[in-house]
């Protein structure tokens, strides 16, 4: 582990804590590489747009008239790209609807505009949309009308293994300059967790912004969204925190409530605990109920969230699945019916990749499952060899 880099990422931290806990603002490096190191852990976790207004907000003392430039370029050119993503998110949701296609959006954009204090606080990358997954053709037919065009080149070919096998469809528009993620499932089959997404349609609400409305998920909904989506790619940015805790900052004791007992009835309040205690560790307090939740013994959330807290000063690991990534997931679950599931579908469920790999007839489709069980092997079984034999 760098020096440099905790020592960055701890200022950072302090910038991300929230503006009550601390008596003074935070004070800004004073030479430039200090300034470009904090920076660059910004960028690393993205929450740079985050860390301008908080520090423009705080009224900060730089010694360098350039930080306060570079503050305030980050924070305009994030708040022109989240106002472009809003209005490209009206665009898509018009063509949705007159597609008789309903959708709901969130995280990105709209996600800042719900729990953020500033529309440039959180920087989007593209639009994320939720459709009834009969409603999928649809959808796609009527993106792809208006421009659109899938990454995966196969998908609409192949679009019933993507329904079955898939939570989205990757999107891009060549002339807008936007992608967009069209979901009809929140956590894919190999993750175990029973989420039912009717509650979060009935739950929906508008919210309304320079004279549009858009219809948004309850607080404590998006909150276990970010959770999950968080817990699959091992809370890899700090950002997924900063969301968690922004979503969560005003919760009624009702909503709490509700979010801890959907986590229990989903036997998943480990992932709950550990994104709670990394907000705490971000500095974002608790309150009483939650905070006794959370302090909960629990070794194996001890060793995740110190795992998390140490991958987040190392540099990042481009590998997308490892056998460690196996073992934390392990870990994340509780009930060994809910481990050996998520093992049995991790190794056998099917991807672009797969399919790509050989065009086979319908009749013959039952052998993508032992092509992959060869490619898998193919992959990590030198990988294992390697790491046992260095």
């Amino acid at each position: 582990m760098a020096p440099d880099a905790v020592s960055a990422f701890e200022s950072l931290r302090r910038c991300l804590a929230p503006l009550a806990s601390q008596s003074s603002a935070p004070r800004l490096p004073d030479s430039p590489q200090d300034w470009s190191d904090l920076l660059g852990q910004a960028e690393r976790h993205r929450v740079t747009g985050y860390l301008a207004w908080r520090l423009l907000e705080d009224g900060p003392n730089a010694e360098s008239d350039l930080a306060i430039a570079t503050l305030r370029t980050r924070l305009r050119h994030a708040t022109v790209r989240n106002l472009h993503h809003l209005k490209q998110l009206t665009e898509c949701m018009q063509v949705l609807h007159h597609a008789g296609v309903a959708a709901i959006p969130f995280k990105g954009a709209l996600l800042n505009l719900i729990a953020y204090p500033q529309l440039g606080a959180r920087e989007s990358v593209d639009l994320d949309v939720l459709v009834h997954p009969s409603d999928v053709p649809a959808a796609l037919g009527a993106l792809l009308s208006d421009g659109f065009q899938p990454y995966e080149p196969q998908a609409v070919a192949r679009l019933a293994c993507f329904l079955r096998y898939e939570i989205e469809l990757e999107l891009r528009h060549p002339v807008r300059g936007i992608a967009l993620d069209l979901h009809w499932r929140i956590a894919p089959a190999w993750f175990s967790v029973p989420l039912d997404l009717a509650p979060y349609w009935e739950r929906q609400h508008p919210i309304f912004f320079e004279g549009h409305s858009f219809p948004a998920l309850a607080r404590t909904d998006h909150a276990q969204l970010v959770i999950l989506h968080a817990t699959r790619h091992q809370w890899h940015d700090a950002i997924w925190v900063l969301d968690l805790a922004m979503l969560l900052r005003d919760a009624s004791v009702q909503d709490w409530e509700h979010l801890l007992a959907r986590a229990s009835q989903l036997h998943i309040e480990r992932m709950v605990r550990v994104g709670l205690r990394l907000t705490t560790c971000l500095g974002w307090p608790l309150p009483p109920g939650p905070a006794a939740f959370t302090a909960i013994p629990d070794t194996a959330a001890d060793t995740l969230v110190a795992d998390v807290l140490h991958s987040w000063t190392r540099p990042e690991d481009s590998e997308a699945f490892s056998w460690k990534t196996l073992r934390w997931h392990w870990k994340m679950r509780e009930r060994w019916r809910d481990r050996i599931a998520l093992t049995q579908r991790l190794l056998f469920r099917l991807t672009p990749r797969d399919w790509n790999l050989v065009r086979l007839p319908a009749p013959l489709a039952w052998l993508y499952i032992p092509l992959r069980a060869l490619r898998l092997a193919a992959v990590y079984i030198p990988r294992l060899w390697r790491s046992k034999n260095p």
